[in-house]
């Protein structure tokens, strides 16, 4: 019997050592899903100048911006959907975590749509001093600098954007 006891907990013990080199070689065993949701979103009818028409016929003008910039990053936001949330305009991203490492196989996240436009081209702001004051890359972000694949927008650029965010938000 205390042989047995012996042999259960030996072969316990090296599943478990085991389990743990592999967690510590290739990460989490399956991959891991994030998506934030965003309730009753409109699909985008058109977009002219600084003005969004949404599918049910409302129109959403963003006052403080002088135009929407054209991009696959505000593209891929637009196809998906806008919302107005507590005075934001709200929409959703698909982030890709291209690294091998990163266990996370699909990633959805909520992203402040005026923001996002400002990340993209700090020239579509009006009256706000920061652009030229506070802000050292100013002008139009290229297409080459933010990532965009079929998978997604790099997670790497997501998080300078999230940065962004931090540092501008009190502003604008």
């Amino acid at each position: 019997m205390r042989i047995i006891k012996t042999f259960v907990i030996f072969i316990f013990a090296t599943t478990v050592c085991l389990l743990t080199i592999c967690f510590l070689l290739w990460g989490v065993p399956f991959p891991l899903v994030h998506i934030e949701t965003v309730q009753n979103m409109e699909q985008v009818q058109s977009v002219a100048g600084n003005v969004i028409r949404l599918g049910s016929g409302s129109d959403i003008c963003l006052e403080r911006l002088s135009y929407i910039p054209t991009n696959k990053l505000i593209s891929a936001v637009l196809g998906r959907g806008l919302r107005l949330d507590n005075g934001k305009i709200v929409g959703l991203v698909r982030i890709h975590h291209w690294c091998g490492n990163d266990p996370i196989r699909y990633d959805v996240r909520r992203v402040d749509f005026e923001l996002l436009c400002v990340y993209v081209d700090r020239q579509c702001v009006t009256n706000c001093s920061f652009v030229s004051s506070r802000d050292t890359n100013t002008g139009t972000t290229s297409d080459t600098s933010i990532h965009v694949t079929k998978h997604g927008w790099r997670y790497d650029e997501y998080v300078k954007f999230l940065s962004f965010c931090k540092y501008f938000k009190a502003e604008i």
